[in-house]
């Protein structure tokens, strides 16, 4: 199980956390890569993490279970009821992020773009780029969520019988590769927040599906919304200059 830990880390985690220390050392880091190449570079990452967690799972006794994956017809009810509670409670925060203060939304403004300038999101201009990215990110998601909570906090605990050490290495892990997004308390904190949500999620259904679907739905959103503001800026930006 150790060197199978260590694999996993090696394979699903390690360059994760290598690339965050690249972006936050040089915040131009991502511009030295085409859209397409940072794309392409993602997917085969992600596929590769699924491949080889989908290996694991064949390789043990009780499956797709050793990954926290529950495809059972009387699980899937349930499954879809937690999932999609997850997704209400995380689409609130769209809402209720217009109710806050002017001051409150611009200094949360300003952290989205802060996010979307270190992830790079904003070179995604075309129909295309922005299409092939989203199936990118989908990817990215299921690939996330395999690892850190199927495999690290399903699978584990339920081998090793210890579940809430396995959750603490999960969020300390889930914080750590989303640190590109900036060295501040509020980006760790929610980062621990929405990985304790999905956590919740996986470990009430015991199933990671319930994670998933919610982290879909938010990542999308939270992606979409932002391109719709980019353009919504550039738009008064170039009336202003007009």
């Amino acid at each position: 199980m150790v060197l199978e830990f260590f694999v996993v880390f090696t394979v699903a985690i390690l360059p994760h956390l290598l690339g965050g220390i690249f972006i936050l050392t040089n915040k131009d880091y991502l511009k030295h890569f085409l859209p397409w190449q940072r794309m392409v570079a993602s997917a085969v990452q992600d596929v590769s993490k699924i491949l080889l967690l989908a290996y694991i799972a064949a390789d043990q006794t009780n499956g797709l279970a050793a990954i926290g994956l529950s495809i059972g017809l009387d699980e899937i009810p349930m499954t879809i009821i937690i999932a999609a509670f997850a997704a209400g409670y995380l689409s609130l925060l769209f809402v209720i992020h217009h109710l806050r203060s002017k001051k409150e939304q611009a200094r949360r403004e300003e952290l989205r773009k802060s996010i979307f300038e270190a992830g790079g999101f904003s070179t995604f201009k075309t129909l295309g780029e922005r299409c092939a990215y989203l199936v990118s990110l989908w990817l990215g998601v299921i690939a996330e969520d395999l690892v850190f909570r199927g495999y690290l906090v399903l699978g584990l605990g339920a081998r090793t019988g210890t579940l809430a050490p396995c959750i603490i290495l999960s969020v300390l892990l889930s914080v750590a590769v989303h640190l590109y997004q900036g060295l501040s308390w509020r980006v760790m904190f929610t980062q621990a927040v929405f990985a304790c949500l999905f956590i919740a999620a996986a470990v009430t259904a015991g199933n990671i599906l319930a994670a998933i679907l919610p982290h879909l739905v938010y990542d999308t959103i939270w992606v979409l919304q932002g391109w719709a503001k980019d353009a919504k800026g550039s738009t008064v930006h170039s009336e202003s200059i007009g």
